[in-house]
């Protein structure tokens, strides 16, 4: 922006109220601005998914725990009830929902630190390979599970209701994998793969393997900001200088006023709302 000028906004007892800096903000500082918060929208993505793929399993969980019958129905009729249909449903949208997440996750991590350096990405893909694809089975078949859900339905075998009586009682819900039903399909697994899937002597418990596979997750995303970590640390240390140096108070939201009439200007916000949002979830500042 040509003769811009820092300001910044506040809510005072719900009235917006715009300052601005006399002095001009330059196109050097523009520039620098620019650059040092450049790695806040291109985290976001990752971020965004990480958030999705942990509420995903958050919500599958919930809606197992917080499962009820009508108890005043016979627990035959409830098993074979309309509810129930739609119970699996609702269970087969959220098994989904989760692995589509968790795909999408890996990919966008994977894309970020390649955007960002070739060689990191190097490092990063040979950490996924040898910590996950070739020591955690629970990855692979999650990773494997997603690949199959585009094609096929999830092959769930069952889902086991442990049923109460007593109102005060929440039903307990279980769901199982027929792994048989995926390695004896069309589906393209490879040897390791379909031999994990058949090393299980029972039916997969769902929620045991999403929770491994979350677990690994939450160390990929980790990794990701351990390689990203300097131009995350340089976007915080420039954003808290600009705060300091300009005293904007904590609150308030920084913006670039395009002239130094705030009534009519065009306005770009400086983005720290959303660094706010995404620093609770990177573990280097917490």
């Amino acid at each position: 922006m040509n003769n811009s000028h820092l300001g910044y906004a506040e809510n005072i007892n719900n009235d917006i109220k715009h300052h601005l800096f006399r002095e001009p903000f330059s196109q050097e500082k523009y520039k620098s601005m620019r650059d040092k918060t450049a790695i806040i929208w291109d985290f976001q993505p990752v971020h965004s998914a990480w958030k999705a793929l942990d509420d995903n399993l958050t919500t599958l969980k919930n809606y197992l725990i917080n499962h009820k019958k009508d108890t005043d129905n016979d627990n035959l009729f409830y098993i074979t009830s309309p509810t129930m249909q739609y119970t699996t449903i609702n269970i087969d949208r959220l098994v989904n929902n989760y692995l589509a997440s968790y795909n999408r996750f890996i990919d966008l991590s994977g894309k970020l630190v390649r955007n960002n350096s070739t060689q990191k990405f190097k490092v990063w893909d040979k950490y996924r390979t040898d910590i996950f694809y070739k020591k955690n089975k629970s990855y692979r078949i999650t990773y494997a599970l997603r690949n199959y859900s585009i094609h096929h339905n999830i092959p769930i075998s069952s889902i086991t209701v442990d049923i109460f009586n007593d109102k005060t009682k929440k039903n307990k819900m279980y769901l199982h994998l027929d792994t048989n039903r995926i390695t004896n399909s069309n589906f393209n697994c490879n040897k390791e793969v379909s031999s994990d899937f058949k090393s299980y002597k029972q039916e997969i418990n769902l929620i045991t393997l999403f929770d491994d596979s979350i677990t690994e997750m939450k160390e990929m995303y980790d990794k990701t900001i351990d390689l990203l970590k300097d131009k995350l640390i340089e976007n915080d240390l420039y954003l808290r200088s600009l705060f300091s140096e300009f005293n904007i108070p904590q609150n308030a939201q920084p913006i670039i006023y395009s002239n130094n009439i705030t009534e009519v200007c065009d306005q770009e916000i400086i983005p720290t709302y959303l660094w706010c949002w995404m620093k609770k979830d990177i573990y280097i500042f917490n």
